[in-house]
């Protein structure tokens, strides 16, 4: 083989590991769009087979469900404006809570609003920031009302059905009482619902429903009094639902009154 044809071999493999086209080329001349400002400055060949995305979410730390949390929860990245009130009211704690959502229609839309059952306030988390939370015990939009635990959040929160039982009954955290974190989703990531179609959450016991059905679509608290394990742990509350209706006449959908006091 003549000299000029080993020249011309050498110069072409040469050409194909160091084009200078704005595309960027990799091994073996295969090239790659690795976008628009991102160019392969020589220093770096990673930068070309493996271009910088920008920040990805730790997908590791999440666990198998989390594609099927989302789903559930439908997070938002906002935290929820939702007013929170607490009064005193014959020995209790009385508390409005503002769980309407934007409506039925924008409630996809929008937060959970987050109460804490020690002071009484909303806690001013968005729905992602809430899940690695311990400072919320309750979370409702709508008729769903979570608890800070399970499937829900990383707190310790559980629930414990004390049913057809008056709040007033209740002086003390009871001997037997059996306590269940929100569990939603099974060991398949498959997500339970009640019989309308929401998230079943522990309050609602085995039927998913805390309330009854008052007429053909009016919500009715069922006479329950619920045993709250607080999401960081320190303690219990005992906690009754007086209403799913709030605002003028009392005819607003999800403007809870809850009444609650701690538990020894």
């Amino acid at each position: 083989m003549s000299r000029l044809l080993h020249a011309t071999l050498a110069m072409a493999l040469l050409g194909l590991g160091c084009s200078d086209d704005s595309g960027s080329t990799g091994d073996f001349g295969l090239k790659m769009d690795i976008g628009a400002g991102k160019q392969d400055t020589g220093t770096n060949p990673d930068t070309v087979l493996f271009p910088d995305l920008g920040a990805l979410p730790d997908l590791g730390s999440k666990g198998k469900c989390y594609s099927a949390w989302r789903t559930a929860i439908n997070p938002q990245t906002t935290s929820s404006t939702g007013k929170v009130t607490t009064t005193d009211v014959s020995g209790l704690k009385q508390t409005v809570i503002d769980a309407t959502a934007g409506g039925m229609g924008n409630s996809s839309k929008n937060p959970y609003v987050y109460v804490s059952l020690k002071t009484g306030a909303r806690v001013d988390l968005d729905d992602y920031k809430a899940q690695d939370s311990k400072a919320w015990d309750i979370a409702l939009k709508r008729a769903v009302v979570r608890v800070n635990g399970g499937d829900s959040g990383a707190g310790a929160g559980a629930i414990s059905i004390q049913s057809n039982t008056s709040i007033d009954k209740v002086t003390a955290v009871p001997a037997s009482s059996t306590f269940a974190q929100d569990d939603f989703l099974d060991a398949n990531c498959n997500i339970s619902k009640d019989p309308i179609g929401q998230i079943k959450t522990a309050i609602g016991g085995s039927s998913g429903m805390w309330y009854s059905m008052d007429g053909i679509s009016k919500l009715k608290p069922k006479p329950d009094t619920y045993v709250i394990k607080l999401g960081d742990g320190s303690g219990y509350v005992k906690m009754e639902i007086v209403t799913y209706y709030g605002g003028t006449n009392n005819t607003t959908s999800a403007v809870y009154t809850i009444r609650w006091t701690p538990l020894k």
